[in-house]
């Protein structure tokens, strides 16, 4: 029996009342969580073993658990998977004693991962077992964290000991590209087959070689000396067709083709030439240095996307932004000696030009801009470009000094650090910045280098370099010269700040 009384009712009422009260009070507003950029030391150690494999931006697991490296003691070198918080273990996937590989020269590439505990890596030069032992090449290889038994799946074969590998890229964890001064190969991992894109690619010495795409999907190279078919091309690694981006003509050629980040585009250096003298390209050392009267931005199937070029002025130094939009370079004047010889180069101004359409370019800096407080520089060339496309780094080089400056799209030139920039082959992008090792005298540090903002984060040994990276995560390494032993160091980049 159920009793309902007067003060029962009013009890219900009251409760209710005040259910409608608490849901009509404004919740408090949830601070929102931004990621920043914030150096933070994940791990340090040192390792009676010499890191010996080539630095890679694929060589951390997706979960973050392990980095590829491969690891030199006394008696074998070994490629293995590292717990990336740098505890105790590791897990050995192949070894070669280091005899062998010291007398061999034999090098190791860290591929990537295909899920979190499938890893790819090669092993170059002759081969100390195995299906190729006793022969010379590339030997591609999975591995895995759980059971370190590794397995060849391809195999390249490179006899002449001159060739070196000169990119590796894994696309969508199955297609692995390598490429040669002279070849190119794509190797399906889940297939197991290997297929020859290309032989016979040209190469000069070293002073005008296949350049690859960031990720390895085409080639472009210059052809000399081939009756009929001289000028620059590229080739599709899918389908290996070969397109002629610039024929070489009576006219014009174009040289030094330059990739732009996301691979959609590349520049030519363009030369002409007039009544009264040959192709107008600037002579170096041993070949033309990288200037020209006009740019050509194409793309990789042969469209021209446009021209840059200056009256009077020869364009130097040219380098992609980091948002693969526009352009960088130097301006300048030259003058020439009775022979075609440069006499003196004289330095104007810092330009951008977009990659596309018909703007004209603009200037951004002065170069006197550049030369406060010193001697004129002997050299200046660019060394990276922030990730944005909001500005671009410069070494200049002087008879006393060495210096690093900022240039910025929105037009200024700042001074950021004396020193020299170790690696522009390498620069590590986090946000907006990008990570370097800058070295100054007896002092070698780690920077990172913004549009707003540049910071030491730490002073490194000398000689550490990057060894591998990821979106999150920076590993450095430094090996000491006649010793088994090494220096490795973990960085955590991003962190998180709230605001209300």
């Amino acid at each position: 029996m159920i009793i309902r009384t007067k003060m029962g009712r009013l009890t219900v009422a009251l409760l209710l009342l005040a259910l409608l009260c608490a849901a009509c009070v404004p919740l408090a507003p949830q601070p929102e969580v931004f990621t920043v950029l914030d150096p933070l030391k994940h791990a340090d150690v040192e390792w009676e073993a010499q890191v010996v494999s080539h630095a890679s931006g694929q060589c951390i697991s997706p979960g973050g658990e392990y980095f590829l490296a491969a690891l030199r003691t006394a008696g074998d070198e070994t490629m293995t998977a590292l717990p990336l918080d740098l505890a105790e273990g590791g897990v050995p996937l192949h070894s070669v004693p280091t005899s062998w590989s010291r007398y061999n020269r034999t090098e190791w590439f860290p591929v990537g991962w295909r899920g979190d505990t499938s890893c790819a890596f090669v092993l170059y030069g002759w081969q100390y077992s195995g299906p190729n032992q006793g022969e010379r090449g590339a030997a591609i290889f999975v591995g895995d964290t759980l059971s370190g038994e590794p397995r060849q799946v391809g195999w390249m074969p490179i006899p002449d000991a001159t060739e070196s590998i000169t990119g590796i890229y894994l696309e969508d964890s199955r297609f692995l590209r390598v490429g040669t001064d002279a070849r190119l190969w794509e190797v399906d991992l889940h297939t197991e087959t290997t297929r020859l894109v290309a032989d016979g690619l040209p190469n000069y010495g070293g002073i005008a070689q296949t350049r690859l795409s960031p990720h390895c999907d085409y080639a472009a190279y210059s052809v000399y000396e081939e009756a009929g078919r001289q000028g620059v091309y590229a080739l599709d690694v899918a389908t290996g067709t070969e397109v002629a981006l610039m024929p070489t003509t009576p006219e014009s050629m174009g040289f030094y083709p330059t990739w732009s980040p996301d691979g959609t585009h590349l520049f030519l250096y363009t030369a002409h030439t007039s009544a009264s003298s040959g192709y107008d390209t600037l002579p170096g050392e041993d070949g033309p240095l990288a200037a020209a009267s006009v740019l050509t931005v194409m793309t990789p199937d042969g469209a021209m996307a446009r021209t840059v070029a200056l009256p009077e002025q020869y364009i130097f130094h040219a380098s992609w932004l980091g948002d693969s939009t526009s352009i960088i370079f130097l301006s300048g004047e030259v003058v020439l000696g009775t022979w075609g010889e440069v006499r003196s180069i004289d330095y104007t101004g810092v330009w951008v030009a977009a990659a596309s359409g018909d703007s004209e370019p603009t200037k951004v800096a002065d170069f006197g801009d550049l030369l406060t407080g010193g001697s004129p520089p002997l050299w200046v060339y660019p060394v990276a470009s922030l990730p944005d496309g909001s500005g671009a780094f410069y070494q200049l080089v002087r008879d006393d000094s060495s210096e690093i400056w900022r240039v910025s799209i929105s037009g200024s030139a700042t001074h950021i650090t004396d020193g020299y920039w170790a690696n522009p082959r390498l620069s590590p992008a986090y946000l907006d910045s990008v990570a370097t090792v800058i070295v100054s005298g007896d002092r070698t540090a780690l920077w990172m280098m913004g549009p707003d903002r540049c910071f030491e984060v730490d002073q490194l040994p000398q000689g550490a370099d990057v060894l591998g990276f990821d979106e999150e995560y920076l590993i450095m390494s430094t090996s000491y010269f006649g010793e088994s032993a090494s220096t490795v160091a973990i960085w955590r980049m991003l962190g998180e700040s709230m605001m209300e």
